[in-house]
């Protein structure tokens, strides 16, 4: 009971705090869907999802006349649907992390999305999204415990970069496994457009290259991904390459209105066989505020392989984002 409480009152206290920078923030992502799943499980039912909706805190604090200030993220993710966001518990940590930052860059540690992961997020149109979100068919969507993290600061007014590790901490529990892991990243960010690249290292078990593209074309966004991984230390048959790639396009009929489109594949080259994962995802979004949103989509997972016959998972549903 007290490791759910005290987080809710680090967050709560922190807000007072006269002599720092410091902001409260939120998302508040609920949808009702109608939701049949065979890959995996054997359901067919309507829900009520939460979807990552999450609370956090998050400060600047200068350090005298140094023009260095210490920096401090705590985020968690609530579930708004059921109160559990799994083992029982009313909240499960997401970014959180506390280091530096001036005009050199930032040092930060804790726990964190990797780069590889961040790559996605303009190409990943329906992140967070039950079967929308490129992770059911996808590796590489890490957030992980124990990083250490440099980025650059902005270079030459478009290159930016990083370079983390993780170290393994062999834990029975640690998901992560004993091996020291690291991803580096760049990315150019230039006037409607965007191109950038990650490579992880050992991370998740897996050695994976991601490139990502976004390109805003009038009233038109396009984004494009691939990746290739592989297993970093194959043994006992665990042997498994991975060769992928997302297709995503948002079209912005006004400046309230957008109409989505996402297509994925994913063929997983295993030692008794192969595997293929393809989603098609459609949606639209209707902002009704700035800080309020509705939508709508549809999407569905297929998985085929040599050694089964094909099973899907399907989803369609509407919902709302509220920001603060």
């Amino acid at each position: 009971m007290k490791q759910q409480v005290l987080p809710t009152i680090l967050i709560l206290c922190a807000a007072p705090l006269a002599h720092a920078d410091v902001s409260f923030y939120g998302k508040a992502n609920v949808s009702y869907q109608n939701t049949k799943r065979e890959i995996g499980s054997n359901t067919n039912q309507w829900e009520l999802n939460s979807n990552a909706s999450r609370i956090g805190v998050k400060s600047k604090i200068p350090i005298d006349d140094s023009k260095i200030s210490a920096i401090i993220q705590i985020e968690y993710e609530v579930a708004i649907d059921d109160g559990e966001t799994g083992n029982n518990q009313s909240l499960k940590q997401r970014d959180t992390f506390a280091g530096l930052t001036g005009s050199w860059g930032s040092m930060v540690a804790g726990q964190m999305n990797t780069a590889t992961k961040n790559m996605s997020r303009e190409v990943d149109l329906f992140n967070n999204l039950a079967v929308g979100d490129v992770k059911h068919y996808l590796s590489g969507e890490n957030r992980l415990k124990n990083t250490i993290r440099y980025s650059t600061p902005r270079l030459l007014n478009h290159l930016s970069g990083s370079i983390a590790v993780i170290p393994g901490e062999d834990s029975g529990s640690n998901k992560e496994g004993t091996a020291d892991g690291s991803t580096v990243s760049v990315r150019y960010d230039g006037d409607g457009v965007a191109v950038g690249f990650a490579h992880d290292q050992d991370v998740n078990g897996k050695n994976l290259n991601r490139a990502i593209a976004h390109l805003k074309i009038m009233h038109v966004d396009l984004g494009i991904l691939i990746q290739t991984s592989e297993v970093s230390k194959p043994m006992n048959n665990n042997d498994e390459d991975e060769q992928a790639g997302v297709l995503s396009l948002s079209y912005h009929a006004n400046i309230k209105l957008d109409f989505k489109i996402q297509i994925g594949h994913t063929e997983i080259d295993l030692f008794n066989g192969d595997k293929q994962l393809n989603q098609i995802a459609t949606g639209v979004d209707y902002r009704i505020s700035k800080s309020l949103m509705a939508y709508g989509y549809s999407a569905q997972v297929t998985s085929k392989s040599s050694a089964s016959s094909t099973s899907k998972d399907r989803t369609t549903g509407i919902g709302m984002v509220l920001r603060f």
